[in-house]
């Protein structure tokens, strides 16, 4: 089987502070049999622009548009990859998506969303994507889609980015209401932000840090005991830790180990197994 190899493509310094990185996924043929890939939550909103044979869809057959908004996660998603697979895609930055798009990112959490409808000539640049020849025309293409659209960051933008770097420093460990006292805004405000900004409420990224902090452990140390990992982590005790995860990626901390353990990961990767990567 040709397996989908995942590679990141930094952006450029003007877009470098709300991109994380843009990304491709690509096989060298046609799938024998479909891929399955298991992408875990970590509060982040792609746009993914889909050239391959056919749409990447759920599981439960629901495929999503060619080229769509992806909104922030709750819950890890089951997704299927059949034929030729060759994705584009870019990562925001935490609020980043918020300076090229006028959508609430609300509106986008847990759906593929047709670009189509988010205005601003995204469709037309869809269509111009399709229309390339090459990879790197593509990536080209969709880096001065970005700067064209690009707007100056407003003081909620750098407010929503400063929360999160303070999240995820703390592995969701610091209380909402510290964070908001820190950073001199009501708790209700920062719920407000993130929803338009991020598509998620505080708790629910400090809840995904934690996650993803734990899943970066396990990746890193396959054989450290789930129990110091929950603790590490900052989980209570191992069955705090196997709910939340659980709730998450949608198997137990145990089982999710047990399938990376059995078979090989159907989506290789270019890049440091780490907790970064969609693709696990």
């Amino acid at each position: 089987m040709s397996i989908p190899v995942y590679r990141e493509h930094p952006p450029s310094p003007a877009l470098a502070p709300h991109v994380e990185c843009f990304w491709t996924l690509r096989s060298g043929g046609a799938l024998v049999e479909p891929a399955r890939s298991r992408v875990l939550p970590d509060g982040c909103v792609d746009l993914i622009f889909d050239f391959g044979d056919r749409p990447a869809g759920r599981e439960a057959g629901d495929p999503r548009p060619r080229s769509s908004l992806v909104g922030a996660m709750t819950a890890a998603l089951a997704v299927a990859q059949a034929g030729r697979v060759d994705l584009l895609g870019v990562r925001f930055r935490p609020g980043g998506a918020a300076v090229f798009l006028r959508l609430p990112l609300g509106e986008a959490t847990d759906l593929a969303l047709d670009v189509d409808g988010l205005g601003e000539g995204w469709g037309e640049a869809a269509r111009d994507l399709h229309s390339a020849d090459t990879p790197g025309e593509r990536l080209a293409l969709l880096e001065r889609a970005l700067t064209a659209r690009l707007r100056p960051a407003a003081p909620p933008d750098c407010l929503v980015a400063g929360a999160w770097a303070r999240i995820a420093a703390t592995a969701g460990a610091l209380s909402m209401r510290a964070l908001a006292e820190e950073l001199g805004v009501g708790e209700r405000r920062l719920q407000r932000l993130f929803h338009e900004r991020v598509g998620l409420a505080p708790r629910q990224v400090a809840s995904i840090a934690r996650f993803r902090a734990a899943v970066d452990q396990m990746l890193r140390h396959p054989d450290r005991l789930l129990g110091r990992i929950a603790l590490d982590a900052g989980y209570y005790d191992q069955p705090h830790f196997n709910r939340e995860f659980a709730r998450l990626a949608g198997v137990t901390p145990e089982t999710w180990r047990r399938e990376r353990e059995v078979s090989a990961p159907p989506v290789g990767s270019v890049q440091a197994p780490s907790a970064g990567s969609r693709y696990h």
